[in-house]
């Protein structure tokens, strides 16, 4: 427990730092390595303390992690169309990894999953009429891109009531937050930033993968799987 929590408050360092240098131009470079550090961190910790896991949950996890670190360092490219478009398949792919782990352990439950579907839906479209003249060819991409984020967070939703309460509620709260930080991005990419723009975007970003990870990482199967 000791050790969870000295991990924590060094992440929580290493993110500060982040956001220090994503918020004062002239520190900007220093993100190079700052920024990839936050993912690093977190599949430092996962990996050393998850090898009693299945590896059908671990092995995509960090998979996943893996390809984030990738997606950040082309995300600092961020004037460069290529380096932008080869970071959002990164990313795009990482979400598959994180959908195929939470899988692992899931009851399909369609009261709860229809209504959230609904919400992202509205969410999507409400977010898709600010920016939709902005899109142009990543239109497509950006609503594969949303299919994906929202099916991810789906599968998070389905560990209700397979998993313990506490890996529940850190994966799903997790998992909205990157969603929210995802969105965040795409205001910036598409030149409609919001107040406070870089410090709610890295920080959900991170605050996000971290639930996920610690959620991940206490999960226990239930003994009865109420659907």
């Amino acid at each position: 427990m000791k050790r969870k929590w000295s991990f924590i408050g060094l992440f929580l360092l290493i993110l500060t730092v982040d956001l220090v240098f994503k918020n004062y131009e002239h520190l900007a470079a220093y993100r190079l390595v700052s920024k990839p550090l936050v993912i690093i961190s977190l599949l430092t910790h996962y990996y050393f303390n998850s090898k009693h896991f299945d590896k059908d949950v671990r092995k995509p996890m960090i998979i996943a992690l893996i390809l984030l670190i990738t997606g950040d360092l082309f995300f600092l490219g961020f004037d460069n169309d290529i380096f932008f478009n080869i970071g959002f398949v990164a990313f795009m792919v990482a979400n598959f990894f994180y959908f195929k782990s939470f899988l692992t352990n899931t009851a399909f439950n369609y009261k709860l999953l229809i209504p959230f579907w609904v919400i992202c839906g509205v969410y999507f479209f409400v977010m898709l009429s600010y920016l939709y003249t902005e899109l142009d060819l990543y239109l497509m991409p950006m609503m594969i891109f949303f299919i994906v984020m929202v099916s991810m967070a789906n599968v998070a939703l389905m560990r209700y009531k397979v998993v313990n309460n506490t890996s529940f509620y850190l994966v799903f709260i997790g998992t909205l937050c990157y969603l929210y930080s995802i969105s965040l991005i795409g205001f910036d990419k598409f030149n409609m930033p919001v107040k406070y723009q870089y410090t709610l975007e890295m920080a959900s970003y991170g605050i996000g993968h971290l639930l996920i990870v610690l959620g991940m990482l206490t999960e226990k199967v239930q003994k009865e799987i109420t659907v």
